[in-house]
């Protein structure tokens, strides 16, 4: 699956982005040996529009996730921001 995300709004009025990067390379069409695809989640600030917020405000060096983790899903994300998903 190509990446994913989710829009979420915290108890706290807080909005986040939760990307889940799942590239899988038979998706690219390239041999194996000559592709990196990244996977992981990030986490962004987002506004109440759903627009990405630069965690470090500084556009020079792109734009900076809240949290990077190497593995996991949406669900591993938003509990790294510190929110549980209810019912």
């Amino acid at each position: 699956m190509p990446p994913t995300t989710w829009w979420c709004k915290g108890s706290d009025g807080q909005y986040l982005l939760i990307t889940r990067l799942e590239l899988h390379r038979t998706m690219t069409g390239i041999p194996v040996d000559r592709v990196r695809l990244p996977t992981g989640v990030l986490v962004f600030l987002a506004d109440d529009r759903g627009q990405a917020v630069d965690s470090d405000g500084d556009p020079t060096n792109g734009m900076t996730p809240l949290i990077t983790l190497d593995d996991g899903d949406h669900l591993d994300g938003l509990r790294a921001a510190g929110y549980e998903l209810e019912d």
